[in-house]
């Protein structure tokens, strides 16, 4: 007796045709938090909590305190992991790899600030803090897995070639 998990099976591809783009692009808008691993001095890994919007491009965007743990984690070492899950019982998710990039430019920040606050209100109660900072995770590689489907759907993409 086969079920969909035994048919589940990966493709790895270099660049996301417009179906596939449209899934991420509409994962990306129905979610709000996702869970983001640093890489700490002493080598640990450190996971948080984060609520996150998206450039148009896909990347992601996320803002925390000059004087988190992460935010210095990521000072010391740009390379992040990043997932978001969909709904208890949806049995998607998105993983990906990147380097977080803090944003400096004023201009940027303020666009970024925007557009995160429309989609989590709640952050704009946060809006004046001055220890705000923004990052931008510029994906390198990803991986979306949908097991509600029949067959699984799971697929990656893999911009390796573009990493520093």
């Amino acid at each position: 007796m086969s079920n969909k998990f035994s048919q589940i099976f990966c493709v790895i591809v270099l660049y996301m045709n417009e179906e596939q783009k449209e899934k991420i692009t509409k994962f990306l808008k129905d979610n709000k938090f996702a869970v983001l691993a640093t890489n700490s001095s002493s080598g640990y890994p450190e996971s948080s909590l984060v609520g996150f919007s998206n450039t148009e491009n896909g990347d992601i965007v996320f803002r925390s305190l000059s004087n988190s743990r992460k935010n210095q984690n990521i000072k010391e070492n740009s390379k992040v992991s990043v997932v978001v899950v969909f709904g208890q019982d949806s049995w998607r998710t998105l993983q990906l790899e990147g380097v977080a990039r803090l944003v400096v430019d004023p201009k940027e920040k303020t666009t970024l600030e925007d557009s995160h606050c429309q989609k989590i209100k709640a952050y704009e109660n946060f809006r004046d803090n001055q220890m705000n900072e923004y990052f931008v995770v510029e994906t390198r590689w990803l991986r979306y897995t949908d097991l509600s489907s029949s067959p699984a759907e799971v697929w990656e993409v893999n911009n390796e070639k573009t990493s520093k």
